[in-house]
């Protein structure tokens, strides 16, 4: 992957671009970006750079035998670390080494190199046969297995490069035994530390590392990125990129899934929390606990995107073309509900999303938010 395969983070990628053919390139990066941005594909573009032999002020040239491996992530001299779980197989964490894994982890970077830690867990699961999975973390075996790789010589490349994806679910025990190597790495080896939560992180690691903080994608570049990576359509894609929050995987389940989260379900949703109809929210509820996690949790992201779009009625301008029903929704629900509540209710959505991914029972959270959602809505708190 390279640099002008997707739109956003122009200025970093120049910034990127120039460090690399200065030649004053850092020797520990940490990328971040939100979950569902670029974060990946920044590291994939910054790692095809590094050992591209045609470098130019776009980036990778995309052509030479380095870059081409780079397309197919089979770069000898680029190695991948992620979060793994133990397995039917494997039933040691001590056990567990990416290196097993590689055949899932490209399949999964070619479906989509904006994909989240959930979609790589649902992906696992499928690969292993396994009905859940706990624990997905990078363990100390496999930070062992990065301090050999580093000793060694380069097979072809400039650089030996370590892709560290989800670098926040690195273990404590694996966090400290990078810190050395982290700082003191043999000549030519390139740590790229990708994540989606800077506050995940060891303090003694953060320190030995430059950290770059992408923005969020616009709605604008997620809904590009479908129409030219998925083949979505334009309109389709548009509005997918207005509910995303930015996040290519967000706004691809919410293009293409059957049971796709949209603002008409959400709307449906507040009204019946309004009504406190317990017939339509059991219903719903139940509906809730059968879906999958991206199911769950884009039912509380969208509501959010709802709260942001009804207060972006002050500002006409800013909105898109949404349809007729959808924008009387927004402006009924900011002229009726308020902009006072539009925190509080933010608070129960964010909480909801917290208490997802502590494993709290689906149906329970659901019915529970819809409650205090109604108690919200009609001034009761």
């Amino acid at each position: 992957m390279r640099f002008k395969d997707f739109p956003g983070a122009e200025e970093n990628k120049k910034k990127l671009v120039e460090l690399v053919l200065s030649g004053k390139i850092s020797h520990a990066h940490l990328f971040n970006s939100n979950e569902g941005g670029i974060a990946l594909p920044m590291a994939l573009g910054f790692a095809s750079l590094l050992n591209c032999e045609n470098p130019g002020p776009e980036g990778s040239c995309g052509q030479c035998p380095s870059c081409q491996k780079m397309e197919k992530f089979i770069h000898p001299d680029v190695h991948f670390s992620f979060p793994l779980t133990t397995t039917k197989n494997i039933k040691r964490t001590d056990d567990l080494k990416c290196s097993e894994f590689l055949e899932p982890w490209r399949e999964f970077l070619r479906e989509n190199p904006f994909s989240s830690f959930q979609t790589w867990t649902e992906k696992f699961s499928e690969y292993e046969k396994l009905p859940t999975l706990k624990n997905m973390e990078i363990v100390k075996r496999e930070a062992r297995e990065i301090i050999h790789a580093q000793a060694l010589s380069s097979f072809e490349g400039k650089f030996k490069i370590f892709i560290i994806w989800s670098s926040e679910n690195l273990n404590e025990s694996a966090s400290n035994t990078l810190l050395k190597i982290v700082e003191e790495p043999t000549p030519g080896t390139i740590f790229i530390f990708v994540s989606n939560s800077l506050k995940s992180h060891l303090k003694t690691l953060l320190s030995r590392v430059q950290i770059n903080s992408f923005p969020s994608l616009s709605s604008s570049e997620v809904a590009a990125i479908l129409r030219s990576r998925f083949e979505i359509e334009s309109e389709t894609a548009e509005k997918a990129g207005m509910v995303s929050g930015g996040s290519v995987t967000e706004a691809l389940h919410i293009s293409g899934s059957p049971n796709r989260v949209d603002f008409e379900r959400v709307q449906e949703w507040f009204r019946n929390c309004y009504s406190l109809d317990m017939s339509k929210l059991q219903s719903s509820a139940d509906e809730f606990a059968g879906s999958n996690g991206n199911f769950q949790k884009g039912m509380f992201k969208v509501a959010l995107r709802a709260l942001e779009n009804a207060i972006g009625t002050l500002k006409p301008d800013s909105q898109p073309s949404w349809n007729p029903g959808l924008s009387q929704f927004f402006s009924d629900f900011y002229k009726n509900v308020g902009p006072s509540k539009f925190e509080i209710i933010r608070k129960e959505l964010e909480e909801g999303l917290y208490l997802l991914d502590r494993n709290i029972q689906a149906r329970l959270i659901f019915l529970q938010k819809s409650i205090k959602l109604n108690k919200i809505l009609k001034g009761k708190i």
